[in-house]
C-alpha cells in the first residue's frame, strides 16, 4: 500500500480531479487538493420484508477538488478547482 502510494503520478487516480478529465492536466510534477465531508441523512440498516436488498444508510457528501500538473516553475494562477456534492445509498 505505501509502494503503491509513492509511485501515483499524474495519471493515476489519485491525480485526478474531479470535475475534469483524466490527462487534462500534464506534467512532471503534479499538486491536489481534496476535501470532503460526509453527512449521514438517513441511517436505515434493515431490509424490505423477505426482498433481497438491504440498505444501511444514505449519505450526502460535499467535496471540493484544488490542483494542477506543471513542467518548471509553478505559477499559483494555473490552480484549478472544483465543488461538487454526492448522495450515496450504501447497501
Amino acid at each position: 500500500m505505501i509502494r503503491r502510494a509513492l509511485e501515483r503520478n499524474a495519471y493515476s487516480q489519485a491525480g485526478v480531479l474531479r470535475g475534469y478529465a483524466q490527462g487534462q492536466f500534464v506534467g512532471s510534477y503534479y499538486a491536489v487538493f481534496n476535501v470532503e465531508y460526509r453527512m449521514p441523512l438517513l441511517d436505515v440498516d434493515r431490509g424490505i420484508g423477505f426482498a433481497p436488498f438491504f440498505m444501511r444508510s444514505v449519505v450526502l457528501i460535499g467535496l471540493t477538488d484544488w490542483g494542477y500538473a506543471w513542467c518548471g516553475r509553478l505559477r499559483r494562477k494555473s490552480f484549478v478547482g472544483s465543488v461538487g456534492a454526492s448522495l450515496i445509498f450504501a447497501p
